[in-house]
């Protein structure tokens, strides 16, 4: 029809009539892949690392793989435990990064805590080898917030010589990170999920259409009191959905 232009809208029902690989997932450029291609060629054991190993029960997860984890964290700004595992879930870089694997925060701090010193040389060596390949934007993006980086930032970036200089820098810088990781485990909050009874959809949708009303149902008579449009509830509705709505804030104030 003239006049309308069409609007994409997101499909939940499409499905791929040939299920899409893992390295297709993530594009060629995306720097997770250097973090990948850096710990795999690195002896893990002649670093000091020490694993984990599960007698019984669920395999441990390979130390190779939590340091990614980590190394890509600190490279794209997070440096939390419960920040990572939230990455682990949701961010496309972190899932392909960990073959889709999601270790919690409790798995992450362990391995952070009882490898402390081969994570920092690891850290470091990321970072020198990403500025001998010219990668600027990673090195400032990974120390990003710490006093090596406050310190030097120009108006619009850094030169390449001026970055140099910085760097001798660099063991304050990484102290300063490993120190954000250390508090952020002890101030971090829980993250926010959906309880149980609204991890179905139907049900998620009721409820949200129950919130909708009620929220209609304020805006009208703070509006005006004595509207004639506004919808007649039974009392015992409104209580209801009040104490839904109270539920509800104190759920929110938690999250």
């Amino acid at each position: 029809m003239a006049g309308m232009s069409l609007e994409i809208e997101a499909d939940y029902e499409k499905q791929w009539l040939f299920p899409p690989s893992l390295e297709a997932l993530l594009s060629a450029d995306h720097p997770a892949r250097m973090v990948r291609e850096f710990v795999d060629q690195q002896d893990l054991k002649g670093l000091g690392f020490r694993g984990r190993k599960a007698e019984e029960g669920r395999p441990s997860y390979s130390a190779k793989l939590l340091l990614k984890v980590w190394l890509y964290g600190y490279v794209s700004g997070t440096r939390s435990c419960r920040g990572l595992e939230r990455a682990c879930l949701d961010q496309m870089g972190m899932l392909w990064l960990t073959g889709m694997n999601s270790p919690d925060h409790t798995t992450l701090w362990r391995f952070w805590r009882d490898n402390q010193k081969p994570i920092r040389k690891t850290f470091k060596q990321l970072l020198k080898v990403a500025l001998s390949l010219n990668l600027i934007g990673l090195v400032l993006h990974a120390v990003d917030g710490t006093k090596i980086l406050s310190a030097a930032s120009d108006t619009n970036g850094l030169h390449r010589s001026k970055l140099k200089e910085r760097l001798a820098r660099l063991e304050e810088a990484i102290d300063e990170i490993l120190k954000q990781t250390e508090q952020a485990s002890g101030e971090e909050g829980g993250e926010c999920r959906l309880p149980e009874d609204l991890q179905k959809r139907e049900q998620l949708r009721d409820k949200i259409q129950e919130q909708l009303e009620l929220l209609d149902l304020e805006q009208r008579d703070h509006l005006n009191a004595g509207d004639e449009d506004a919808r007649v509830m039974r009392s015992d509705t409104v209580a209801e959905k009040l104490s839904f709505y109270e539920r509800s804030r104190n759920f929110s104030s938690i999250c």
